[in-house]
């Protein structure tokens, strides 16, 4: 599996992803996948880079600088948990739409 493909079921059922939908809750779930996937030596390029550089990119994003995860400041700009997980999944996207395009 892929985060991609996590991101998906996110944006469609994301209880089955966290139970309370809580975008805190979608980064510890996706902490533990990455924590999995490493020690099987099995993290896509893309996975490499959202995990080293997405929390950074959303401070940028967001015109930011404190010490705090991307779940966090996503939170704390779009205020309440559905419209976070929403933003999220925008963000993921455009996100990674950036790497697609300076990779090619």
């Amino acid at each position: 599996m892929e985060l991609d493909e996590i991101i998906q079921i996110l944006e469609k059922r994301p209880g089955m992803i966290v139970v309370d939908r809580s975008i805190i809750g979608v980064r510890y779930f996706i902490n533990g996948f990455f924590l999995a996937k490493e020690k099987n030596s099995a993290l896509s390029k893309k996975e490499e880079k959202f995990r080293d550089e997405f929390s950074q990119w959303v401070k940028e994003y967001y015109g930011c600088s404190i010490a705090k995860s991307w779940a966090e400041i996503i939170l704390f700009y779009e205020g309440e948990s559905t419209a976070a997980l929403t933003k999220f999944v925008g963000l993921y996207r455009e996100f990674m739409s950036e790497f697609e395009k300076c990779d090619n």
